[in-house]
């Protein structure tokens, strides 16, 4: 109980939005392990409301985190977590091959049996958690959105939507061009 899963998207995301650094993710993680009432439901630059997440101020004070990514550089970074002195987390991951390269290749270098199967395990454990740090241009963490809200029954628990502070969609973006 109290897990914050967060899923870090890289690989070839950066051809569609800026890619948003792991110590981002870890920043709104340390807010709700703190107790923060000062964590908007919608950022504004999707809502005019200013209407706050409401959780009892301990439920992620035992700083545990689930982190998905196809960048073994997060993994490494989420693992020195576990060794802060007085503010040490629980990370938990799934043990796969990391490659950070677009889907394309990993499926090659996976199979698409086992890259399938990984990503379903990575959503299982990220549905089990109860608050969730994601960028909604991924379509893997709109997926999880959409999950935790209907068969999770979690509607209500915490998911922060993160993104560049002042990006506007679609600005300093490489053309994507499909091969």
């Amino acid at each position: 109980r109290g897990a914050v899963a967060m899923h870090v998207r890289h690989g070839d995301k950066y051809l569609e939005v800026p890619v948003l650094p792991f110590e981002q993710y870890l920043a709104v993680a340390k807010r709700l392990a703190t107790g923060s009432k000062d964590i908007p439901v919608l950022s504004p630059m999707f809502a005019d409301s200013d209407q706050r997440f409401l959780f009892h101020p301990q439920t992620f004070a035992n700083r545990v985190l689930f982190v998905s990514t196809e960048d073994p550089q997060v993994i490494l970074e989420a693992a020195q977590l576990t060794r802060l002195g007085a503010e040490p987390w629980e990370v938990y991951h799934t043990l796969e091959n990391r490659t950070n390269v677009d889907v394309a290749t990993m499926r090659k270098q996976r199979g698409n049996g086992r890259a399938t199967l990984e990503s379903f395990l990575n959503l299982e454990l990220a549905l089990s958690a109860d608050a969730w740090v994601c960028n909604l241009s991924s379509n893997w963490c709109q997926l999880i959105d959409e999950l935790r809200m209907t068969v999770g029954a979690k509607a209500s628990a915490p998911y922060v939507h993160i993104v560049w502070e002042g990006y506007q969609p679609g600005e300093n973006c490489k053309p994507f061009h499909r091969r």
